[in-house]
């Protein structure tokens, strides 16, 4: 909220921001994009990159989808949050009404999923098994948007899992996980738990912020070797 202050402190015709929402509470968040919008009334054009598309398209007037750095989709924002393309992969409004149609199922006393699933990787499973093509997680690797479809994301785990296994993870043993906020984090985190309902510990470490980030961690072995209570 400071720096956009200070950005328009001299009412300048144009406000270029780049991703404001990134890293904000959601309270935090809407707190920033309703400023935008007294900003934007008071005569100031504002340029907005964010990846959070549901947040932007509410105060934007018009939109560009960008794909690696390219212009696949533009439209008025009304136009492309009544995008079924938009809607499944930035919404998350396709998943929504799948759920909705397999809660009404189960409660028919059909064969809705979500009933018989009891633990979190089999919940996982049967989200993967459902949407197998479409789209699971999204990260940006030098400064490119990279994507992963469900499908990719469960062999992921699956082969993570099965590795473990192989080391010699037992049941109901200790897991510690170490990293920052990446895909590979969620994907050992679930590998963990599906390789035999171990004891998960997760500890995340803020990349460049915290002094763990300037140290060097060499686990050998971790998964050899005599039984411990935690590994």
């Amino acid at each position: 909220m400071l720096a956009i202050a200070r950005a328009v402190l001299r009412n300048p015709r144009l406000l270029m921001l780049d991703e404001p929402s990134l890293g904000l509470a959601p309270l935090v968040a809407r707190a920033v994009y309703d400023a935008l919008i007294q900003i934007s009334q008071l005569g100031t054009t504002i340029l907005l990159a964010e990846q959070n598309a549901k947040l932007a398209l509410k105060i934007a007037h018009y939109g560009y989808i960008l794909e690696s750095g390219r212009i696949v989709l533009e439209g008025s924002s009304k136009d492309l949050m009544e995008n079924e393309s938009v809607q499944e992969l930035y919404l998350g409004m396709a998943e929504r009404r799948l759920l909705r149609k397999d809660g009404a199922s189960t409660r028919r006393g059909g064969h809705g999923d979500l009933k018989r699933a009891e633990t979190i990787p089999d919940l996982f499973l049967e989200q993967a098994n459902r949407s197998k093509d479409r789209l699971a997680l999204r990260h940006k690797k030098f400064g490119v948007w990279h994507r992963t479809s469900w499908k990719e994301y469960s062999e992921k785990v699956n082969q993570v899992a099965a590795g473990l296994i192989s080391l010699g993870l037992s049941r109901g043993e200790c897991v510690t996980l170490l990293g920052t906020n990446r895909p590979e984090w969620l994907i050992c985190h679930l590998a963990v738990m599906t390789a035999g309902e171990p004891r998960v510990v997760s500890i995340h470490v803020r990349s460049g912020a915290d002094p763990l980030c300037d140290r060097t961690f060499r686990v050998q072995n971790s998964f050899r070797g005599e039984r411990r209570t935690g590994r």
